[in-house]
């Protein structure tokens, strides 16, 4: 978010003299009602005059608006405390705009008292805000200098427009001075910038309705895999866990995001990139002051609306345009409070304090903030790109920060560069640090301490120390152009950095947290800080600086352990950040664990359940948090399953708990750094059960793919919403993180998995890249190939439509995915000759479209089969070489849908034992359908055997469930996971619902099978 090219210093120096001079005099001749008489008081200062500036004619009119002092402002700061302080029993009770106006508002006859004034002097007096905090005046420049006593001048901006400045002090008669704060869009002629490296707003616009996330958008991807480094929405998505958050069904639904801009967003470029990623927001534009027409800092506003768009689906988008200039800036903030429809609020545009902010304009601005936070509105703001010397234009490089970032009831994002969002926690595979382009031209994450403002008392805990005044960020997130978002601008797709892009992440992460806590969370800074204390929801960045070198002496900043004036705090945790924002300071008296049954020694077959009653200080229930469970005993492994992924509003969670032995385990119970309760559970006999947790990695994101070796090893992967592979095998579910092992960045969608006699092999996309994994069974000797690197057709690949078979019997690996246009893309690793063979099978079979997965397997003569989804039918290709007269038969029996609803996710198996073909298909209707094929007859598929009518959201095939049952499907409905068994053939099934980790006793035998049960991968051996 560099400012050079939107508000350069103005070279010429030929200075007009301003057509108007006020004088006491004239002053004087003022009806007596307005106060003419009366001792006047200093109300301004006036803003410094560059001496490089073009000074112009006045315009003959202006506005300007005057930020009035709360009634009983004492109370309103001290309510702002409570509402937003974790620990006090008024934490989110928030106030509407009348209660705000009733409790705090400016007294009506004081109101009265100035329209009077102003009016005596020909002007119009409107409330800007409905508490009478703000007035809006407007009128003539010559009115304006004898109310004020006080001569303007004018600036013609780098950017054509005229501002207006009083040029030396300005007054009003002492009873009314002693009402007013502060006079703001008449101090200084410098207007906020769009804080981004590198539309036309009408009265009201509105775009509805909207779908609940975005799909893959080709035109990004394209631009992502010819550009190392650049991420799509996509990608931000799964690094800062909002891809997760949708799978939950948390998408902004039910919150309205207000983008503050001062430049016009561009409808076609917008329209284009929704379209790109299948969206339709709720959209619309509120224009303020008239709005306006100017496109300096045009991408800014595209880039701000293209990203909370697409990392908040769900939620409402209002677009707040005004004219940068004046009272414009101030009267956007105002209109928003106004509203007060906005949740969440984000600005990318801001400049440096005092220098280009008056401080008139920055208490006004606060005034406006104080009420967004009694309201429960959240406000993000961008930390500005001069690292840690912020005004290096005009300000001698010394050390300065950027406003509203700075100011203390706004969230300052700062900006990072980062190479791998393969995140974890705790973060050992994040590579994340203090962006900074390391050249004098180049730029920097902004932070410092405020000039302006006193160091928050949310912001004096230990971790930070003493400061010296508001420091800033207080978070960070990707900002480095050279690792940037990929935006739609001026009918291209790009690349775009600055901390202009963290202030839409984090208000989409608050917009999706406000609908995930079911509440507004307001002001989150006293929340951030505790939650830094205690060592939860945040990564902490310890590399880099903000030192832009050759900045004078005003490079000072480097990150660290804890705290700091670089990074803030670090980055949000994908894993738990929302989950730390919905909860409250626990506290290990008020919290409680008990357990059930509560007398007598367990008996492990059937398990005990222990719930935890987490309360806070004030013994408020923490609804919606994450708490960590340790569990020892004696040379035993102890099982501890949550049976839900979060605490409910009364605060509880219950877990079920499990060991391998008999005796005593004993369960410790912590939130953040507060222990809050600890039990210990007694166990009558011994069953065997073995889980591996995934949640430290990230919950679920894709349907889980399981597999048996010939040797009957069993292998389960997972692709976390943190980006992360994992390969679980072995009776004990030991879990290795493939993602760090091979250097996966970013792995996305659904993996493929195929065993053979001894290993088995998997295929996945990194980064649109298909990769070919080996050994994927034994960890130590994986290796893993970018097929990209072989051929061009390896690029560009969809997520979760990759497929890939060990067909060793027949000499080859065989991979299969689909592309972004559709295009069905085969390759095949020949063991004779150790090279690949790359067909394009949509091309060779001039086949339709294909749209969801692919699938794959060997029937009994060694023949690979390919299964997708092209055109209005279900086809199905039987091929050993590849070539145009291979076999393309449609589905018999059964067209390409369910009643209707068409299946896109198709997995195939060969039954060992009579070698029918079974293909498993889930529709869009969420039903789960089984077709089948005869050995003889592979190209015969039968009619289709229903085995779920609705809600299905996954499904796998498992193997060696039984003797009586050889296979079944493990799937997951919105009521959780079930399982169905084959008994003995897919026209009878029975159903187990499972409700947690343990299955009931004796379900399975025959070796570990996997299952998805709460997040995790679960293994049991029956006793």
């Amino acid at each position: 978010m560099s400012d050079h090219s939107i508000h350069p210093l103005i070279a010429r120096r030929r200075v007009f003299v301003s057509v108007t001079v006020a004088t006491v005099a004239a002053a004087l001749c003022v009806p007596l009602s307005a106060g003419a008489l009366s001792a006047r008081v200093v109300v301004d200062k006036g803003g410094a005059i560059a001496h490089n500036v073009r000074l112009v004619s006045a315009p003959a009119a202006t506005s300007f608006d005057v930020a009035l002092i709360a009634h009983n402002s004492s109370a309103l700061s001290d309510f702002i405390r409570q509402v937003s302080d974790p620990s006090s029993a008024n934490y989110r009770h928030f106030l509407s705009p009348a209660q705000f106006n009733s409790r705090f508002g400016v007294r009506a006859h004081t109101v009265a008292s100035l329209r009077q004034y102003f009016q005596g002097y020909g002007l119009r007096v409107t409330r800007a805000l409905r508490s009478g905090l703000l007035l809006h005046v407007s009128g003539s420049t010559r009115g304006i200098e004898r109310a004020f006593n006080a001569t303007i001048i004018a600036v013609k901006r780098s950017d054509g427009v005229i501002a207006t400045q009083f040029s030396g002090t300005a007054s009003l008669p002492r009873e009314l001075a002693h009402s007013i704060r502060a006079v703001a869009g008449l101090t200084t002629w410098r207007g906020p910038h769009a804080l981004s490296v590198h539309s036309h707003a009408t009265a009201k616009t509105t775009i509805a309705p909207r779908i609940t996330t975005p799909s893959s958008c080709a035109g990004a991807q394209n631009y992502a895999n010819s550009n190392s480094g650049e991420f799509t929405a996509l990608q931000q998505a799964s690094g800062y866990g909002l891809n997760a958050q949708w799978l939950n069904g948390f998408n902004g639904a039910g919150q309205t995001i207000a983008v503050y801009e001062l430049a016009a967003y561009r409808l076609s470029d917008l329209q284009h990139y929704w379209s790109c990623y299948g969206l339709s927001p709720s959209f619309s534009n509120v224009s303020v002051d008239g709005g306006t027409s100017s496109t300096s800092g045009q991408e800014e506003a595209n880039l701000d609306i293209q990203e909370v768009s697409a990392l908040a689906p769900g939620a409402t988008i209002t677009v707040y345009t005004g004219p940068n200039s004046g009272s414009g800036p101030i009267d956007v903030y105002a209109a928003i409070a106004n509203a007060d429809t906005a949740s969440v609020t984000t600005t990318s545009w801001g400049a440096c304090e005092i220098r280009q902010i008056g401080l008139s304009d920055m208490q006004s601005e606060q005034t406006i903030f104080s009420q967004m936070a009694a309201q429960g509105q959240s406000v993000f703001a961008s930390a500005g790109d001069a690292g840690s010397s912020d005004c290096a234009v005009g300000n001698g490089n010394g050390l300065a920060v950027d406003d509203p970032a700075s100011q203390p009831l706004v969230t300052s994002v700062g900006g990072l560069a980062i190479t791998s969002f393969a995140q974890s926690s705790p973060p050992t595979n994040l590579v994340q640090a203090v962006w900074n382009d390391g050249v004098p031209a180049g730029g920097a994450g902004g932070g410092g301490v405020s000039g302006v403002w006193s160091q928050p008392s949310w912001q004096s805990g230990a971790t930070v120390g003493n400061l010296g005044g508001r420091g800033v960020p207080d978070l960070s997130v990707m900002a480095d152009p050279n690792t940037g978002f990929i935006d739609y601008n001026g009918g291209h797709w790009g690349a775009v950095g600055g901390t202009s892009i963290g202030s839409p992440i984090m208000a989409a992460l608050a917009a999706t947290a406000n609908q995930a806590c079911s509440t507004r969370l307001g002001l989150i800074n006293p929340s951030i800080y505790e939650m830094g204390d205690l060592g939860t929801g945040l990564n902490d960045v310890t590399s880099g600086t903000n030192a832009i070198p050759g900045n004078g002496t005003g490079g000072l900043y480097s990150a660290k352990a804890g705290y700091d004036l670089a990074s803030g705090f670090g980055s949000p945790d994908p894993s738990n950040f929302i989950s730390a924002l919905c909860q409250s300071l626990p506290s290990a008296v008020h919290s409680s664990v008990t357990r059930s049954p509560l007398a007598g020694a367990v008996d492990l077959a059937s398990g005990v359940t222990v719930t935890l009653h987490a309360r806070t200080t004030s013994d408020t229930p923490i609804g919606f948090a994450s708490p960590t469970v340790n569990a020892s005993q004696f040379a035993a492994h102890v099982i501890v399953t949550p049976l839900s992924a979060l605490t409910d509003t009364s605060g509880d969670i219950s877990y079920l708990v499990s060991s391998n032995r008999t005796g005593t385990a004993t369960l410790n119970f912590v939130m953040g750094n507060v222990a809050v309760g600890s039990i210990a559970v007694s166990f009558s006999s011994s069953v065997q059960v073995h889980t591996a947790q995934l949640s430290s990695l990230g919950g679920i994101a894709s349907t889980l793919v399981s597999d048996t070796t010939g040797s009957g090893q069993r292998v389960a992967l997972e692709i976390t919403s943190a980006g992360h592979l994992l390969e679980t095998a072995g009776a004990f579910g030991a879990v290795t993180d493939l993602s760090k092992k091979l250097k996966l960045m970013m792995v996305a969608g659904t993996p493929a998995l195929s065993c053979g006699p001894t290993s088995c092999v998997a295929a996945v996309n990194v980064g649109g890249h298909i990769v070919l994994l080996r050994n994927v069974n034994t960890p130590a000797s994986a290796s893993a190939t970018d097929l990209a690197k072989s051929s061009a057709l390896a690029k560009g690949a969809q997520n979760s439509t990759a497929a890939v078979v060990d067909s060793r019997t027949a000499g080859y690996l065989t991979v299969t995915w689909l592309t972004s246009s559709g295009q069905c893309i085969v390759a095949r690793w020949s063991f004779a000759t150790n090279k690949y063979t790359f067909t394009n099978l949509s091309s060779t079979l001039s086949l339709p479209k294909a749209t969801g997965r692919t699938a794959l397997v060997v029937d009994s003569s060694s023949k690979a089969v390919v299964a997708l989804h092209v055109g209005s039918s279900y086809r199905i290709a039987l091929f050993n070489t590849v070539s145009s007269s291979e076999n393309v038969t449609v589905l018999a029996g059964y067209n390409s849908s369910a009643s209707g609803a068409l299946i896109t996710a198709p997995i195939l198996r060969r039954d060992p034992a009579s070698g029918a073909l079974e293909l498993l298909g889930r529709t869009t209707a969420g039903r789960l359908v089984v077709f089948s094929a005869s050995a003889l007859s592979p190209d015969q598929i039968s009619a289709a055997v229903i085995i779920a009518n609705s809600g299905v959201t996954g499904a796998a095939f498992i193997t060696g469930v039984s003797t009586y049952a050889p296979a079944a499907i493990v799937y997951l409905t919105s009521a959780g996971a079930q399982l169905a068994l084959q008994v003995p053939g897919w026209n009878s099934v029975s159903v187990k619902v499972l409700t947690g980790a343990v299955l009931p006793n004796g379900a399975l035998s025959g070796g570990p099978t996997p299952v998805v049960v709460s997040g995790s991968v679960a293994y049991q051996i029956s006793a």
